[in-house]
């Protein structure tokens, strides 16, 4: 239903339809991760010392007084690092460091010591480094936008499917489980849309061309950059990030990787992935708006935008 709440305050009109809440709350979710990525990116850069100062003094004045507290129990003297930490406390910062750990902290310092221990002992890294965290991140943000990608997919076809000239039965005569079948319509696009879920997302933009009558403004370099996206998510999820005989053969780039070998998560590269997937998702509520539900330009969200 148009909502009538909100006083139009720009030149274009802001009496947003269920299907622009489609397409806002898709834009919230993205923008919402990608404030993620880039704080978490700032943030673990050069881990630990891009933690905030309320985490990372207490948490390694604490590390380090017991540390020396164990090397006096020894008779052994207080490590360098160590020794040259504390004395470059000014009398503020000993104060917050002499403070218990409340939970959060505690939380954080337990997480600490395990990812530093980890790397000591199991990855045997040098003493002041740290495991990369910037393909973890990256992971996530592949994942998760991929994800809201999916889902508004979802949310769109499921609309569609509900508004004359529309109808359920327009999916159900390209689905492989319709025939035959005692499911009502809404059961029935239930299961075609999880049945769709792991497919190649390309293959959702046809069938929704196909399905509507409408033609999508996407290229095809675009269609492959999609494919390898969410290539790269399945195998993310499924195969721990490695590649198989099936990745070197469906992928478009990373010619040169080897069976078994982790696939490169390129920060840039993946942003520019993910900017073609943010204009098809555009493009699907542009199209589907002005094409199918019959709007003008002006009527129109302005929402996510490629970085």
């Amino acid at each position: 239903m148009p909502r009538n709440d909100i006083e139009p305050t720009t030149s274009y009109d802001q009496n947003w339809d269920d299907f622009d809440h489609i397409y806002i709350d898709f834009a919230l979710e993205y923008s919402q991760q990608l404030l993620t990525l880039y704080i978490s990116l700032g943030t673990f850069s050069q881990f630990p010392n891009n933690l905030p100062p309320g985490l990372i003094i207490p948490i390694l004045a604490h590390r380090y007084k017991a540390q020396d507290d164990e090397r006096d129990r020894r008779g052994l003297e207080l490590e360098p690092e160590a020794a040259q930490f504390i004395a470059s406390l000014d009398k503020k910062t000993r104060e917050i460091a002499s403070k218990p750990l409340d939970d959060f902290q505690t939380k954080i310092s337990l997480l600490f010591e395990s990812i530093y221990s980890l790397s000591r002992w199991g990855k045997k890294l040098d003493y002041t480094d740290f495991p990369d965290f910037e393909r973890v991140i990256l992971t996530q943000h592949i994942i998760t936008v991929c994800s809201f990608a999916e889902g508004f997919y979802s949310n769109t076809v499921r609309y569609l499917a509900d508004k004359p000239p529309y109808p359920f039965k327009a999916w159900k005569t390209i689905s492989k489980k319709a025939k035959n079948s005692s499911k009502t319509d809404q059961e029935l696009l239930d299961v075609y849309l999880f049945d769709k879920s792991g497919g190649n997302f390309t293959e959702k933009l046809s069938t929704l061309e196909q399905t509507h009558g409408i033609s999508l403004n996407i290229t095809e370099e675009q269609k492959k950059a999609l494919s390898d996206l969410f290539l790269v998510r399945n195998f993310l999820v499924h195969n721990a990030g490695r590649a198989t005989k099936f990745f070197i053969t469906n992928a478009n780039r990373w010619g040169t990787i080897n069976h078994g070998e982790l696939v490169p998560l390129e920060h840039q590269e993946i942003e520019e992935l993910i900017d073609i997937l943010i204009d098809a998702i555009v493009e699907i509520y542009r199209s589907c708006s002005i094409t199918l539900l019959g709007k003008a330009e002006s009527q129109l969200v302005w929402g996510s935008k490629r970085m």
